[in-house]
């Protein structure tokens, strides 16, 4: 029935704005919609092998229920992936970038009519985005298998000795976090190139040395929510058990202080902008703030820090699970918003949430994102969704 209704969503979304595409006389805006739900659950499915990373650096051992949720949220939304950055690259580039169109007016030249940078090139942006994301998904899935293989060690030690000392060699180790680090590596890579295609290159003549990490910021946050949401579908309990409250402590203290960074990334890119005052560095991030678009602005500050950080200062608040759902369904909401600013108020005035078919387009994307994590349980059934941990190490 769950399976049903997604694939429901999905259908609709797709027959609703393939119909409207072809349609109306002018596609733009379902586009930028199309974009933002790209880049939108991708960096949310991106973060979760990046706190898979954070819990092993640190050897957390309430991260460790986590772990390994957030490798199969990043692999399994490849094929989604894919889907969504062949329609974009095929039907939406000429929309959504001035510099894409045979007569491009100015852009990042200079003057009218001078020459294009040769960053702004159809051929070039295609292939960055194919090879930055092909090696960030080859190298986390090895992390992902070597985590497994350290797993069954683990394991196999354990059924051979009869105690808790893995079996894992110093040379296996030493591999899964050299990978790990090259997890991380790889992320920032692939979302620097994101934030640079689809967050400053759809405006003419915008540079930010913030912007890129701010866009990386903004992907983990709501990664760790969108993993932490997750967790309560896909990880299984026992009826009537709810989670460990060292796990909810633990959530609570990771999301209010992803909150604190994004909160300090954003005042860091904002505060640069208001005070030197140049019209064509700052109008970028001023618009998202100002006329239409300021009552969304205030709601995404809302649910991305303001209601976050006061709902998890209360220890009754970080102990409920109720609580903490509220607050991660919050941050990756607040984030959505994020996207859909960053890309819609490139192009003016636009529809609110691109209108129904914006908001169909959206459901379609997240049902095809949820169902990929569920069909990856299913086409891989050996593959546990919680990660075996030395008990003895960590904290």
């Amino acid at each position: 029935m769950r399976y049903g209704i997604l694939i429901g969503l999905i259908i609709l979304g797709v027959i609703t704005f393939v119909a409207t595409v072809f349609t109306t006389g002018e596609p733009r805006i379902h586009w930028s919609m199309l974009s933002v739900n790209l880049i939108f659950f991708l960096g949310i499915t991106q973060g979760g092998i990046i706190f898979s990373v954070m819990f092993r650096v640190s050897k957390s051992r309430w991260g460790r229920n986590y772990m390994r949720l957030g490798e199969i949220i990043t692999l399994s939304f490849i094929p989604v992936a894919i889907i969504l950055f062949l329609a974009v690259g095929i039907g939406g580039v000429d929309h959504l970038f001035y510099w894409a169109h045979p007569v491009a007016d100015a852009g990042h030249g200079g003057g009218h009519g001078a020459p294009m940078s040769p960053w702004l090139n159809k051929t070039f942006f295609y292939w960055r985005i194919v090879i930055t994301s092909i090696l960030f998904y080859v190298v986390a899935y090895i992390y992902f298998r070597l985590g497994r293989k350290e797993e069954r060690a683990m394991a196999a030690s354990h059924a051979d000795l009869g105690s808790d000392t893995p079996g894992v060699t110093r040379g296996m180790e030493k591999a899964v976090n050299v990978f790990a680090a090259l997890v991380g590596i790889t992320f920032v890579i692939v979302n620097t190139n994101l934030a640079w295609d689809f967050g400053m290159m759809i405006w003419s003549h915008w540079e930010s040395t913030i912007f890129a990490p701010f866009y990386w910021v903004g992907n983990a946050f709501a990664g760790g929510a969108f993993l932490f949401l997750m967790s309560f579908f896909f990880i299984k309990r026992k009826p009537g058990v709810d989670v460990e409250g060292v796990n909810k402590e633990g959530i609570s203290k990771t999301m209010i202080s992803f909150a604190l960074l994004w909160i300090y990334m954003f005042w860091s890119q904002y505060i640069v902008m208001w005070y030197t005052n140049v019209p064509h560095r700052s109008e970028p991030v001023m618009r998202q703030m100002t006329g239409e678009y300021l009552p969304i602005f205030i709601f995404m500050m809302l649910t991305l820090f303001v209601l976050p950080f006061l709902a998890l200062v209360f220890r009754r608040m970080m102990t409920s699970t109720s609580a903490l759902g509220a607050v991660a369904a919050l941050v990756c909401i607040g984030l959505w918003v994020n996207r859909y600013l960053m890309v819609n108020s490139a192009f003016g005035e636009t529809p609110l949430l691109g209108g129904g078919i914006g908001i169909t387009t959206t459901l379609a994307v997240g049902a095809a994102t949820i169902l990929s994590i569920a069909l990856f349980r299913r086409i891989f059934p050996g593959v546990t969704f919680k990660t075996v941990m030395p008990p003895s190490s960590g904290h």
